[in-house]
């Protein structure tokens, strides 16, 4: 099964590099699944010095061994006098990458159960399938945060193209496998799943057909998700009208738009359907969809308050739209421990590159992912740690709102004093 798993693992890091070259914003030409059209004359863009006058005509073609994980880099070493040296170490490290992830998910949570709190009733959660099925999507999330994750480190922004399927997929296995989310202690020891409400009781006010409160929460989700992936650029310098008009203007002629529109459309209607029918499915969607807008909207009203502050763009929107497919797969309490996490591993890498290389802007997706990761992999020691804080309403939205506003002050005073040293 460890051997099946490795090898999953490279042939899905092998998908994930022909992802992070076609999805990325510039071309890659490295990748042995890009083959130069016949008669092409195409520059390589990543062409080393030397030989820049190299064209991707002229380069070997990609041979059925050169697409084998793994190995496959390890032979298209041959071509490396049209790129970059060791061009091929970062897609072996990826592939590697991934069949060692895939082993050790697989190991930790199926193998050890270590996701399981300790009880003495093991029910729901912990039977088998439902804990294999978990991993399952816990790897599909953590293929999609590595090819997030290494666009975002060459172009500073993550395509919607990884984050809309990735979000519908945590919405879908919210629907298919109502049962699967992330294990808690429920009442009397035994083990349940993580909704919205843990670690206290569901509240009536957000049951199934009973409640039109619950249907406007779900509905409203899944509109403001579609809001946050329309082009929303304000131009408001000549008056309410001409900015509504140009808005206007943009939808009608991008298809793009229409798409985000009818998806949106189709997806309310998928969330009246399953609200008609109440029960646990219901209670799993509403909580993936509140992970949705949690995780999104933490890390927007970050970076509405850092553009405020500093007076310039201080985080892109694909981190947004990161956090709440991330939201999707987890839920909303995840996600507020992936918020205070990843400022942590992103200071240290930061610091690290603002004293080597004199950079202080980092792309911000990668921490983010890493710090999934950190509350995926240590979920049983985070939620016996914060359990007491959720159980309080009116705790954790306070400490939100206070947080923010001392990251604003903290970064207006970063502001103030850059210019005060001019």
């Amino acid at each position: 099964m460890i051997v099946a798993l490795f090898a999953l693992g490279a042939a899905v890091g092998g998908l994930a590099n022909f992802a992070i070259s076609r999805l990325a914003w510039l071309k890659r030409t490295s990748n042995p699944w890009y083959v130069p059209r016949d008669g092409a004359d195409e520059p390589l863009w990543d062409a080393r010095s030397d030989a820049g006058d190299r064209r991707a005509a002229a380069r070997p073609r990609p041979g059925l061994l050169d697409r084998v994980p793994l190995v496959g880099w390890l032979w298209w070493r041959r071509a490396e006098e049209f790129y970059p040296r060791r061009f091929w170490w970062r897609p072996l490290a990826v592939e590697l990458l991934c069949a060692l992830g895939f082993v050790g998910l697989y190991w930790w949570q199926v193998v050890e159960r270590a996701l399981l709190p300790d009880a003495d009733v093991i029910r729901g959660a912990a039977d088998p399938h439902v804990v294999a099925v978990l991993c399952g999507l816990h790897l599909l999330l953590f293929t999609l945060m590595v090819i997030a994750t290494f666009i975002d480190i060459d172009d500073r922004i993550i395509p919607d193209t990884i984050t809309i399927p990735g979000t519908l997929a945590g919405w879908a296995a919210a629907i298919v496998w109502p049962a699967v989310q992330l294990p808690v202690t429920g009442g009397g020891g035994t083990v349940v799943r993580l909704t919205l409400a843990s670690p206290n009781a569901w509240p009536d006010e957000l049951a199934g057909p009973t409640s039109w409160m619950a249907l406007a929460v779900g509905v409203g989700v899944v509109a403001m998700w579609c809001f946050a992936l329309l082009p929303r650029r304000w131009y408001g310098r000549h008056g309410i009208i001409r900015a509504l008009g140009v808005i206007w203007a943009r939808v009608v002629r991008y298809p793009y738009c229409w798409c985000v529109i009818v998806l949106g459309i189709i997806a309310s209607l998928v969330v009246a359907a399953v609200w008609s029918g109440g029960g646990e499915r219901w209670e799993s969607l509403l909580t993936a969809l509140l992970g949705t807008a949690v995780g999104g909207g933490l890390v927007w009203a970050v970076r509405l308050i850092g553009a405020a502050s500093l007076g310039r763009e201080a985080m892109g929107f694909g981190d947004v739209t990161l956090m709440a497919m991330i939201g999707a797969f987890l839920g909303w309490q995840p996600c507020l421990m992936i918020f205070f996490l990843a400022p942590f591993f992103g200071l240290l890498v930061g610091a690290l590159q603002w004293v080597f290389h004199g950079e202080s802007e980092i792309p911000y997706g990668p921490y983010l992912c890493l710090a999934t990761l950190t509350v995926i992999v240590r979920w049983r020691d985070l939620w016996n740690w914060g359990a007491d804080v959720f159980s309080v309403a009116w705790l954790v939205p306070a400490v939100l709102v206070l947080g923010l506003m001392l990251m604003a002050l903290m970064l207006l005073a970063m502001r103030l004093l850059r210019r005060g040293g001019r």
